[in-house]
């Protein structure tokens, strides 16, 4: 099984749906407005946090059948049916919450127009009903990625993702821009996307239809769960309950203004988010040794790798958004995306420490690290909010994501540091250039340009042979692809 193709299918995964964004955003923002987008983005911010109610199941589903690779196909189907069974209860646990939470959460802490307000009521109900069934597809894609079923797995995320945007979108264009319509689009998608992700689970570890209960299963499940839970309730007041804050302190607009940028810039951990993904049932199943030399490979190359995307993002960031938004947006919201561009290099570098001290076993130093982060990173995002609005709000992030990142690396073995190093160096040289060409002249473009390619030619002389290897046999393989004198 192949962690390179694996890592395809996941980028693969986040990218398509990506692609459909990319051209439906604008259309949402002439649609339905920065308000209600704004708006429409809070309550699915609260839909997606309102997850921690798996308690961490789906990750530790994946774990377990990982662990169980050499064990029976009766041994893995008990795990699921039984962290199914779990999950299933706590999502009806988690909707009377939600609506609980939702109530208050949108009635007094954002202030949205008395219009919109009433629409929020009406489409809160829809969510609670759906959250047990949408709570349980992370069990079902733990199952799959416990079985290094990550193309059929990631099937269902492109044709979920895709939907997700087009569905709603059209139901914005002929039946209204009401969020009630809106947030039942989105549901219907999901729920049709559990569907398919039960199916795919029967046919692929497999499992019965017939429900198992294995009470022996249940404590090794929460007992991994468990501080994956911490990190499920933390890490969300860490990298979404901000939208939240910005709401209330700084008002719906600025809530786009941040989260557009923020979709953008944030669409690079797509890579080590899909490498995460597919190294963590590695790392539950190597041994020390292996495991070390896995995580030097793999940090090497995301380095090699998210460098050039960052500093290229940072530099083209205000002319891509005054391209794709507007020059009035984009005067508001580039900024706070150059700043969390910079955050992101440390965030992508996290991942791979975070994976590898999960899949050993050790969720509990995840944990503790994000619950030692919380009140100070919400004290200071809070302070940031009212010193410079979505700006603060990203230096807060950014901050955060870097200390966080330093902590996880101290908790592992990496025994490479020259190379995150090289990559700070690097990352400081394309601040410095945007520094230094605020405007896009003949004599801005020419540097950037210059930066960028200095960058790219630093990464290839800088990966390992692996990745030089890969590299070089897609350029031959697309070589072969091309019609005679193309």
């Amino acid at each position: 099984m192949s962690i390179k193709r694996h890592t395809a299918y996941n980028v693969a995964g986040a990218i398509v749906p990506l692609l459909v964004t990319f051209v439906t955003l604008p259309v949402y923002l002439r649609t339905i407005g920065e308000e209600r987008y704004g708006v429409l983005v809070i309550l699915l911010t609260l839909l997606g946090y309102f997850g921690l109610f798996d308690l961490g199941l789906g990750r530790a589903v994946t774990n377990r059948i990982a662990a169980f690779r050499s064990h029976t196909a009766a041994e893995r189907e008990e795990v699921f049916w039984t962290a199914l069974l779990m999950n299933l209860a706590l999502g009806s646990v988690g909707a009377l919450a939600l609506w609980g939470a939702g109530t208050v959460v949108l009635e007094y802490v954002v202030e949205a127009p008395g219009a919109l307000a009433a629409e929020v009521q009406a489409a809160l109900p829809w969510m609670v009903l759906a959250f047990p069934v949408l709570l349980a597809s992370s069990v079902m894609s733990g199952a799959l990625m416990g079985r290094e079923e990550f193309l059929a797995q990631n099937a269902v995320q492109i044709g979920a993702g895709i939907l997700i945007q087009v569905v709603p979108l059209m139901v914005a264009l002929t039946v209204g821009p009401e969020l009630p319509a809106l947030v039942v689009a989105v549901i219907g998608v999901r729920v049709l996307s559990v569907a398919a992700l039960f199916g795919l689970c029967v046919r692929q570890l497999p499992v019965g239809l017939k429900p198992r209960w294995a009470r022996a299963q249940v404590r090794p499940l929460f007992g991994f769960g468990g501080w994956v839970t911490v990190t499920s309730v933390v890490g969300p007041l860490l990298s979404t309950l901000d939208r939240v804050i910005i709401g209330a302190v700084a008002g719906a607009k600025a809530v786009t203004y941040y989260t557009v940028p923020y979709s953008i810039a944030s669409r690079i951990t797509i890579i080590p988010g899909s490498l995460s993904s597919a190294l963590f049932p590695r790392f539950s199943s190597l041994g020390a040794k292996e495991g070390d030399a896995l995580l030097d490979t793999a940090v090497r190359s995301l380095v090699v790798v998210v460098t050039p995307l960052v500093v290229g993002g940072l530099l083209i960031m205000k002319p891509f958004l005054t391209w794709w938004v507007g020059t009035e947006f984009a005067a508001k919201a580039a900024p706070v995306g150059e700043i969390l561009v910079i955050g992101l290099w440390a965030n992508c570098l996290a991942y791979i420490p975070y994976s590898m001290i999960q899949g050993r076993g050790r969720p509990d130093l995840v944990a503790k690290f994000h619950l030692a982060e919380v009140l100070p990173y919400l004290a200071v995002l809070w302070l940031a909010l009212e010193w410079k609005g979505a700006v603060g709000a990203a230096l807060a992030w950014s901050l955060r994501v870097w200390v966080d990142a330093a902590l996880l690396y101290g908790a592992t073995s990496f025994s490479n540091p020259r190379m995150l190093v090289s990559g700070i160096a690097i990352l400081a040289g394309g601040v410095g250039t945007l520094a230094l060409t605020p405007g896009i002249g003949w004599f801005g473009l020419a540097l950037r340009t210059v930066v960028v390619s200095t960058v790219a030619a630093w990464a290839w002389f800088s990966a390992p042979a692996q990745l030089k290897m890969m590299v070089t046999g897609l350029i031959h393989r697309f070589r072969r692809t091309q019609p005679a004198g193309a």
